[in-house]
């Protein structure tokens, strides 16, 4: 058999090929295509947006970009709407304060020095309500301010260590 195989390889070697066309063939005729084989990254912020896998294939990367296209589109319209409610309930509170301040005025516009106990109403009530944010903010420069000082303290004990050990 050995000797056989050594005087056709020839006919070895058009074996292994065809039978290598026929299982490709075979491969291909199942569905299975060359950009099923082709993979694409997912960036991470679509991953956690529309839960998608971290690599997609070709195949399926269409699909997965009219899903992200359709998730910014209906989050974009949530933003949006979000943002003019707030514009709405802003026109109120200026309408309303206005509104206050110009019957205060009205009232006080007799009375000596009224048009300034307007004004100091309005900065008496804006001294009572903080920003938006304002607490955000005062931890934040809480914990920057913490971690300063810890590390400040680090380097001053790195220090005293030091001069101990000379």
């Amino acid at each position: 058999m050995i000797d056989w195989v050594r005087n056709n390889t020839t006919g070895i070697a058009f074996l292994v090929v065809g039978v290598a066309l026929v299982v490709g063939i075979s491969f291909l005729s199942f569905g299975c295509t060359a950009s099923d084989l082709i993979q694409v990254r997912v960036p991470l912020g679509v991953q956690r947006s529309i839960n998608t896998p971290k690599i997609v294939t070709l195949t399926d990367a269409p699909h997965e970009w009219d899903r992200w296209q359709l998730f910014v589109e209906s989050e974009t319209e949530k933003f949006a709407d979000e943002i003019a409610k707030g514009q709405q309930l802003l026109g109120f509170v200026e309408s309303f304060a206005n509104t206050g301040l110009g019957v205060a005025e009205q009232a006080l516009g007799g009375i000596p020095f009224g048009g300034a106990a307007v004004g100091g109403l309005g900065l008496l009530a804006g001294i009572f309500f903080d920003k938006p944010g304002a607490k955000k903010k005062e931890a934040k420069e809480k914990e920057a301010s913490y971690n300063a000082g810890v590390k400040q303290g680090k380097t001053i004990a790195e220090e005293i260590a030091r001069q101990i050990r000379v």
